[in-house]
């Protein structure tokens, strides 16, 4: 049975767990410090300038003779900018030493996994929600159909959504931007129409999966999912803010990010039909 158990692993990463992925710890800014600090080495005052420029904070320091980064800064900083820095300080160490990168780019989320966050890295060092394997897999091959169809304004609104899950984003504008990605979709598939809502659904969307499909299991599927698009859309109108009205309750992160998935999903179905318009 002692065979079975992972050998050399911490103990804490095989027996300590907890109920939720962290947003924020005191460890994780601890040890993503020194990794910033290890990775950036002589590089500091450069760094430091150029993460002021871009975050707008103050984070260097004067010392008897010069300007410094106090790495341990990073443990008091906002969150939005503890993880702007990742990316940034991951972008300026790949930029002088590719392999220096691919390092920073393993620690880092190695870090990411072993404190258990909510976060995960992609290839570019930008940072995003990790919600669970299939809708990482999702997203992702979404994201490449509607690249290889032309919707790039669609997908950069699917990213956006998907940027909005994080702890530090905004579940109401998660909500807005993949209807936005839907919406991009449907009216480059359905030139005619200005906007998706239930009339242009039944007017534009319907009549071609009919045509599309041959009567059967397939067709009454399809037709299933058409009426469900409609009520997908009725709801992601509920957290479209109108202006002169009040600004609607976000929604808890459950919800917010089924109606992601699914807005996922739609927006690629859409697409893949005009493969046959």
């Amino acid at each position: 049975m002692n065979e079975e158990i992972p050998k050399g692993r911490r103990f804490s990463l095989l027996y300590v767990t907890q109920d939720s992925a962290a947003s924020d710890s005191e460890r994780l800014r601890n040890r993503l410090s020194k990794r910033f600090e290890l990775s950036v080495g002589e590089r500091s005052y450069e760094v430091g300038s150029f993460l002021e420029r871009e975050l707008g904070i103050e984070l260097l320091r004067l010392g008897s003779d010069r300007y410094y980064l106090r790495w341990d800064d990073f443990r008091k900083v906002e969150l939005r900018d503890l993880l702007d820095s990742v990316t940034l300080i991951g972008r300026s160490v790949r930029a002088q030493n590719q392999h220096l990168g691919a390092i920073y780019f393993r620690e880092v989320s190695r870090i990411f996994e072993e404190e258990r966050t909510a976060y995960r890295l992609d290839e570019d060092f930008g940072v995003h929600p990790s919600i669970d394997p299939a809708y990482e897999a999702n997203l992702e091959s979404a994201v490449r159909g509607l690249s290889s169809l032309g919707f790039n304004a669609a997908r950069d609104y699917l990213q956006k959504a998907d940027d909005e899950l994080l702890p530090s984003g905004d579940t109401r504008q998660a909500i807005r931007s993949v209807f936005d990605a839907v919406e991009n979709v449907f009216k480059q598939v359905f030139p005619k129409a200005t906007s998706v809502n239930s009339k242009t659904i039944q007017n534009e969307l319907r009549p071609h999966v009919e045509r599309s499909h041959a009567d059967g299991p397939e067709k009454r599927t399809a037709l299933k999912n058409v009426e469900a698009l409609t009520d997908w859309v009725d709801g992601c109108h509920n957290y479209r803010h109108e202006p002169g009205h009040q600004e609607p309750i976000p929604p808890q992160e459950g919800l917010a990010v089924l109606i992601v998935s699914q807005g996922i999903g739609y927006a690629r179905w859409l697409a893949e039909l005009s493969k046959k318009r």
